[in-house]
């Protein structure tokens, strides 16, 4: 039993569980986690997957086109989410963690899940900007082939083209993580990152505007003198 209350409901019905916060409960738990990843993973499962895949990926590299660097990405991209998969699985079955808490790794689970999620969607949208950036570059130098020579007009070019973008792409990845935790089913990942986008979106230009400096001076005082030798005034 948790000294202090970690379940909470929403006015909205969905169910918040906290138990990941408790202090104690997380350092029984990182015991266990490291305990079983290190006795249920084979020694040489990295490398015979990682074999396994580049094998896979060669033929996809042909097909599609792919650089070298490209397919190594996805190799290592896919060998991570491979060993997650194995780690989830052998956390949610384990008995020694549900006897510490009932349920409790299925909400670890679900909690790494939704990161992963994240993570791939900022790193997606990173990709995504880097193709623009790569788009406008060769735009540029074909339309001006003069000043595109000029290392610091172009690099300024790209600059400003770079702020337009995440401009307009300022709020994609919450919406998108939003999006794909509610498809996992992960009810609780989804309300946490709905509040910090309704936070970002609406409540902190207001915070920032209200407790900025002014930058005049909120009261002005008049004060009249009198001047007996205006010839001794500079």
């Amino acid at each position: 039993m948790l000294p202090y209350p970690h379940h909470f409901v929403t006015p909205n019905n969905i169910d918040i569980d906290l138990r990941l916060h408790n202090n104690d409960l997380q350092t029984k738990l990182t015991s266990i986690v490291s305990t079983l990843l290190n006795g249920n993973t084979p020694k040489n499962w990295f490398n015979t997957t990682k074999r396994r895949l580049i094998n896979q990926y060669k033929h996809e590299q042909i097909e599609l086109g792919l650089t070298k660097e490209e397919v190594a990405k996805q190799v290592q991209t896919q060998l991570n989410l491979e060993y997650a998969e194995r780690a989830f699985e052998t956390i949610e079955n384990s008995d020694e963690i549900e006897q510490l808490s009932p349920g409790l790794g299925h909400l670890l689970v679900s909690h790494a899940r939704s990161i992963i999620t994240m993570k791939s969607v900022v790193q997606k949208l990173t990709d995504d900007l880097e193709k623009h950036l790569k788009t406008i570059r060769e735009k540029l130098i074909r339309e001006h082939p003069i000043k595109s020579k000029i290392h610091r007009w172009i690099e300024r070019k790209l600059f400003e083209e770079r702020v337009n973008y995440i401009h307009q792409h300022e709020w994609d990845a919450h919406q998108t993580s939003i999006d794909q935790c509610k498809a996992l089913g992960n009810q609780q990942a989804a309300y946490f990152i709905q509040r910090d986008l309704t936070f970002r979106k609406d409540h902190e230009p207001i915070l920032r505007l209200n407790l900025n400096s002014p930058v005049e001076p909120l009261k002005t005082i008049k004060c009249g003198r009198s001047i007996w030798f205006p010839s001794k005034t500079t």
